[in-house]
């Protein structure tokens, strides 16, 4: 996720070096890096045998991660690996899959019961400065207009882009007016997804980003659903919330 503010020169930090270009539409790529322990429930998705990045994940407890089932689409657990402990893409521990549980009602199209969880073949080892679980909530926070929320991923921060980040990047969002998100996106919106947006028009998220989570006091509140994303306007997740107990079901 990145931020994004109006100037008449673009200053992008490149490998500590800081350049100026003039840019038409005038905007500062940038964003804020997680620090060690800012989000140790955050995990990538990807396919072992290019290394491929699919989307992001979050930790459950030692052998479960739970993402969007939009993010695994129709990859079978024999071609996916969880990458954890790290704030680089390309660092920590990785994990073969043996199990994958997208929810029975998912449909692509509008994404409703985006939501999957997935089994690893060895154990997601916690007490690691960015290796932990992050709590299910226990009560729906997304009724509460202003709650605020971090999300975070290695996402890319132009549309079309390949070119994910290397470091995990974190943003804040606040949740805000479901009934002016649903009037945005028509009948996309379902009863088990909410909105949420920088009400300055900075932060947002990318390709890449899809099926990371969206948290609050080390709680999962949302997850992420990229494909809604338009430009200066809200972020979809899936309401955890609606979940708990289905997830519980399996991974207990």
């Amino acid at each position: 996720m990145y931020f994004f503010e109006l100037f008449l020169f673009v200053g992008v930090v490149n490998a500590g070096h800081l350049s100026l270009e003039p840019m038409n539409e005038g905007k500062i790529f940038g964003g804020q890096d997680a620090k060690d322990g800012d989000a140790p429930w955050q995990v990538a998705i990807q396919k072992p045998l290019n290394r491929t990045f699919l989307c992001g994940g979050s930790i459950l407890n030692k052998h479960w991660v739970v993402t969007s089932a939009s993010c695994i689409g129709n990859t079978s657990a024999a071609f996916l690996k969880v990458r954890y402990n790290t704030l680089k893409l390309g660092g920590g521990f990785t994990l073969f899959v043996t199990k994958v549980i997208k929810h029975e009602n998912y449909s692509e199209y509008p994404r409703d019961y985006d939501i999957a969880l997935v089994r690893t073949l060895g154990i997601i080892f916690p007490g690691r400065k960015n290796s932990n679980p992050i709590k299910l909530p226990e009560k729906d926070e997304t009724k509460t207009n202003g709650t605020q929320i971090t999300i975070s991923g290695w996402g890319t921060y132009t549309n079309g882009s390949e070119e994910y980040s290397q470091n995990l990047k974190l943003g804040k969002l606040t949740i805000s007016d479901q009934t002016k998100c649903k009037q945005i996106y028509s009948n996309e919106i379902t009863d088990r997804m909410f909105c949420a947006k920088d009400d300055k028009s900075k932060v947002y998220s990318g390709k890449g980003d899809d099926g990371g989570p969206a948290s609050k006091d080390k709680t999962l509140i949302g997850i992420l659903i990229t494909q809604y994303h338009k430009c200066n306007e809200y972020d979809i997740f899936t309401n955890v919330y609606q979940f708990v107990s289905w997830i519980k079901k399996h991974i207990n």
